[in-house]
């Protein structure tokens, strides 16, 4: 039961040869992707309360720490591949020790952490594992790799694509079976969202050693409910809670929920400030729904809360194949305001594409609309519309599903210019 999805990050990992630390919020998938695609010689697990367990064949055991540290210290001057996973709650004191050791290990070692502002501690100067360790960063799951694994097992291509939209959250992958349907799909997710979002969002918080507090839930449901810029945030908080938010408030909790993966952010083309939206499809879908409809709280009609969610989809649509393009194209999206672009994929400070996406058709008078906006902007890029048709104009390069499937597989566009 499940599908299991092949990661790309994987690639990068398996070439680094230094001392790696592998981070990402909760529920990404980092002990699965190392536990079960890298190979390693000795594998570590640090839980809350701090007691330490090695891996021995399928099962843990418990050691004390000053085995773990004899060990350690004994293995890394070894050619061995070791594993601490949720390393950072050994403290500041293990990490002084790995410097230590640094200039004189043989080992490979890889770390792994769910705190990010943790990670993002080791990074900063003065920090002893800076230098000496490689971040990668593991999120969702990419689009690319998320919609090959599942065309190789849901024939509808149209079925593939809309779960995809969803299933690059890892969590998920379980729920989903060969030629699973949409709807089918859809059915499932309102069961178990309800339970699943609360859950991962408190460990989230948890692990940053935060708290859920009332503001932080009251910006994710702004964000969930379509308010993207600071002063539209603030403005949907003072209807809210009794506490006048200004827009360096937002910003700052803005920041740390980015900090956490659960936020993340567009630059305005041509301007110095930001979009910011929900990474995540299904934090996003449940906070809309709670909103909506109280869909956490109390007993609604399946029916009805199926029908609201088949609402966000173009969204998640729209979102999926953007951020799609742009890791074909490597670049940077970029949100075009009052201008109805749906989006710009910039690198290196210069525009590379222009995207119109739709879920359904598209006219011909529609698609000469998306070329005069591209006119008023000045842009000289490629010009490509995504949508259930093709058409056939100079200057456009018409995708449909079927040639979105093909560019996830080959990572190119220049085939359908």
């Amino acid at each position: 039961m499940g599908i299991m999805v092949p990661r790309s990050e994987l690639n990068y990992i398996e070439k680094l040869r230094r001392w790696i630390l592998i981070c990402g919020r909760r529920k990404t998938g980092k002990t699965f992707l190392v536990r079960r695609f890298v190979s390693f010689d000795e594998y570590y697990f640090i839980a809350r309360s701090g007691r330490i367990f090695k891996l021995v064949d399928l099962s843990f055991e418990s050691i004390s720490k000053d085995v773990f540290l004899d060990r350690l210290q004994r293995d890394i001057m070894s050619d061995k591949t070791i594993v601490i996973d949720e390393f950072h709650r050994l403290g500041e004191e293990f990490m002084d020790l790995l410097h230590a050791l640094k200039p004189e290990a043989k080992a490979r070692l890889i770390l792994i952490t769910s705190s990010l502002f943790y990670a993002e501690k080791i990074l900063r100067s003065r920090s002893p594992l800076l230098g000496i360790v490689t971040p990668v960063r593991i999120g969702l799951i990419s689009p690319k790799d998320t919609l090959n694994a599942l065309i190789d097992h849901i024939s509808n291509i149209e079925d593939a694509v809309k779960i995809a939209l969803f299933a690059r959250e890892p969590i998920l992958l379980e729920n989903i079976h060969s030629n699973m349907s949409f709807d089918e799909f859809l059915d499932r997710l309102v069961i178990i969202m309800k339970n699943i979002v609360p859950g991962l969002i408190g460990e989230i918080f948890f692990e940053e050693s935060r708290e859920l507090t009332e503001r932080y839930e009251a910006i994710i449901k702004a964000l969930a409910t379509g308010n993207q810029i600071p002063t539209q945030i603030s403005s949907y908080l003072s209807g809210l809670l009794d506490f006048r938010f200004t827009s360096s408030d937002i910003k700052s909790y803005l920041k740390n929920l980015m900090h956490m993966g659960i936020v993340r952010r567009y630059k305005i083309y041509g301007r110095k400030r930001y979009y910011y939206m929900l990474d995540s499809p299904l934090i996003d879908a449940y906070f809309y729904l709670n909103d909506k409809l109280g869909y956490g709280e109390v007993d609604i009609p399946h029916e009805l809360v199926i029908e609201e969610l088949k609402k966000l989809v173009p969204k998640y649509f729209e979102q999926f194949i953007l951020d799609l393009i742009a890791e074909v194209l490597g670049g940077n999206i970029e949100k075009v305001r009052k201008n109805e672009i749906d989006g710009i994929i910039t690198s290196r400070n210069k525009t590379i594409a222009s995207l119109e996406i739709k879920m359904g058709l598209i006219s011909v008078a529609e698609a000469y609309k998306f070329l005069e906006k591209i006119r008023n902007l000045n842009l000289k890029t490629r010009n490509i519309i995504i949508a259930k048709n093709k058409i056939k104009l100079h200057d456009i390069i018409s995708l449909n599903l079927e040639d979105i499937t093909q560019i996830a597989k080959t990572s190119k566009i220049r085939e359908f210019s």
